[in-house]
């Protein structure tokens, strides 16, 4: 009886967290480094992290249970279909998106039509912090994106 009152406390302690403190999903990609990125994502730091890369053409995922590794492994390649992850990404609703992106290309009338572009997306997406820094001088093309995504992981189980 007790064990069975000590696991309903500890799902229940466990619910009451995944709906109080979001997981956090920290992403960058870089022109200069395609087609390689990073995305680290944490909950109740240092409690559980990961990291998901991807190195020649192979995408990784590594996790960690304070600070200790316990997985790493390939992810295995899925065909994406497009139509259903526009609903999926409806349906998670974040509670934090902030983005910071500096672009440039070597025409600086291409770098304001993708700034005007970038600007009219946005209007569409609840951005909490949006941070664009176009240069309009730049010799070469590129671009960096950086972001921070906060999703409530009990919503998110709940919608799907």
């Amino acid at each position: 009886m007790t064990i069975f009152l000590l696991l309903l406390i500890l799902i229940v302690a466990l619910l009451m967290l995944l709906k109080v403190y979001p997981i956090k999903i920290a992403f960058g990609i870089s022109s200069y480094d395609l087609p390689n990125y990073n995305i680290a994502f944490s909950w109740l730091s240092p409690f559980i992290k990961g990291r998901i890369q991807k190195f020649d053409n192979e995408n990784i995922i590594t996790v960690y249970l304070f600070n200790r590794q316990i997985l790493q492994k390939p992810l295995k390649k899925a065909v994406p279909k497009f139509k259903n992850n526009i609903e999926r990404l409806k349906r998670i609703r974040p509670e934090y998106i902030g983005l910071h992106a500096s672009y440039g290309t070597e025409d600086p009338s291409t770098t304001g039509i993708i700034y005007g572009a970038i600007n009219a997306v946005s209007s569409y997406i609840d951005f909490d912090e949006l941070h664009l820094e176009p240069d309009f001088l730049a010799e070469d093309s590129f671009f960096n994106m950086k972001g921070i995504i906060k999703l409530n992981l009990l919503k998110v189980i709940r919608n799907y």
